[in-house]
C-alpha cells in the first residue's frame, strides 16, 4: 500500500533517469561519430540488417533468408566491437547506462512491478521520517533501565526487555490490520526512541509512515482548516495522515488542548481505527491523566483501541549526561 504521492514520484524519478540515459547515450553516439563515421556508418548497416530480419521472418523464404541476415547481423557487430575496442572504449559505450538494467527504468519487467520500484519506494518512505530521530532497535541500550525498580520485585530492565521485543515482532510482522500501539511513560524513556526504530522498520519494508508530534498535527489541521497560508504540503499532509499505512503521533498530551484540536484529535483517531489503519501514539500522561485531559470519546479511543506498553526507569538523558561525565559511556 503506498501513497499516490509517492507512487508518482517513483515514477517521476524513473522516467527522469531513463531519459537521461536516453540523452547521454545519444550525446556520446553523436560525439563518436563526428570523430569516426565508420561509427554512424556501421550503426546505420546494423539497423537495416535489424529492420530486414523483422521483415524476413513473415515472409515465404523465411527459412532460407533468416539465416544468412542473422550472420550478417553478427559479423556487423563484430566490427563494431572491434572498432570501439581499436578506440578503448567499453562494448557498452554506445547503449543507453540505465540505473536498473533489469527495466530499463521503466519500472516494470514483464508486466509486474520491477525491485528497483519497491526499492525506490522503502528509500522514500525511510527518507520521510525525521533523519534526528532515525535511530534503530540496535541502538536502544537496555543497559539504561536499572535491573532493580523501586517496587519489590520490579525489573525496569526486564520490562522493557520484554517491550523491546514485542515491537521489534510488530515492525517486523507489520501488514494492514496490525493494530495499533500505546507507548505511556514519563519524558526520556525511550518512546520516541522507539517509534522513530519502529517506523523506520516498517518503512524500510515498503510502507507508507507518516511522523508528527499532536501539536503539529493540530496547527496544520488548522491552517487547511482557516486557510492561514496553508501550502499543497500542509493539504497532502491532512489527507496523508488519514490514509497512510502508520501513523506515529509523538507526544500526545503537550499540545494546546482547545475544542478545535480534540475535534481534530478525535477524527484522526475515529477515521483511523475505523479503517483499521494503525496508529503509534506515545504520551507523557498516564491513563487517568489521559482520562481527565481529553474526552471520553478520544480517551477511551486511545486506552481501548490500542495495545498499551508502560515505559518504565529513570531518565535517560539523564544518565547519559552522568555517564560521559564519569567517562562510562560505551554505547550510542
Amino acid at each position: 500500500m503506498y501513497s499516490e504521492k509517492a507512487l508518482t514520484a517513483v515514477n517521476d524519478a524513473l522516467a527522469s533517469s531513463r531519459q537521461k540515459a536516453l540523452s547521454d547515450a545519444e550525446s556520446r553516439k553523436a560525439d563518436l561519430y563526428a570523430r569516426e563515421p565508420a561509427f554512424g556508418q556501421l550503426e546505420s548497416q546494423v539497423a537495416r540488417t535489424g529492420a530486414e530480419i523483422a521483415l524476413s521472418a513473415f515472409g515465404e523464404d523465411a527459412s532460407q533468408r533468416l539465416p544468412v541476415l542473422r550472420q550478417r547481423m553478427e559479423e556487423l557487430r563484430r566490427k563494431k566491437r572491434e572498432l570501439l575496442a581499436a578506440y578503448g572504449l567499453p562494448e557498452d559505450y554506445l547503449d543507453p547506462h540505465f540505473s536498473c538494467s533489469l527495466c530499463q527504468d521503466t519500472g516494470f519487467v514483464s508486466g509486474k512491478r520491477c525491485s528497483c520500484f519497491r526499492q525506490r519506494l522503502q528509500s522514500l518512505s525511510r527518507n520521510s521520517l525525521p533523519q534526528s530521530m532515525g535511530k534503530g532497535f540496535e541502538d536502544f541500550d537496555l543497559t539504561y533501565y536499572p535491573e532493580q525498580g523501586d517496587r519489590p520485585g520490579s525489573s525496569p530492565r526486564r520490562q522493557m526487555a520484554h517491550i523491546l521485543e514485542r515491537v521489534k515482532e510488530y515492525a517486523d510482522c507489520f501488514g494492514p490490520g496490525s493494530g495499533s500501539l500505546l507507548f505511556l511513560g514519563k519524558t526520556g524513556l525511550g518512546k520516541t526512541h522507539l517509534s522513530m526504530a519502529v517506523g523506520g522498520t516498517i518503512a524500510a519494508h515498503g510502507f507508507w509512515v507518516e511522523y508528527t508530534s499532536a501539536q503539529s498535527m493540530i496547527d496544520r489541521f488548522e491552517k487547511v482548516r482557516f486557510d492561514r497560508g496553508a501550502t499543497p504540503e500542509d493539504r497532502d499532509f491532512t489527507s496523508g495522515v488519514l490514509r497512510c499505512d502508520l501513523l506515529i503521533l509523538d507526544d500526545l498530551g503537550s499540545e494546546f488542548i482547545t475544542s478545535f484540536s480534540q475535534s481534530v484529535l478525535y477524527h484522526v483517531l475515529n477515521e483511523r481505527l475505523m479503517a483499521d489503519r494503525p496508529i503509534l501514539i506515545s504520551t507523557n500522561l498516564d491513563p487517568a491523566q489521559l482520562n481527565s485531559a481529553y474526552s471520553e470519546r478520544i480517551a477511551s479511543r486511545v486506552l481501548c483501541g490500542c495495545t498499551a506498553y508502560a515505559f518504565s526507569g529513570k531518565d535517560i538523558r539523564l544518565e547519559k549526561r552522568l555517564r560521559r561525565k564519569t567517562g562510562q559511556e560505551g554505547h550510542k
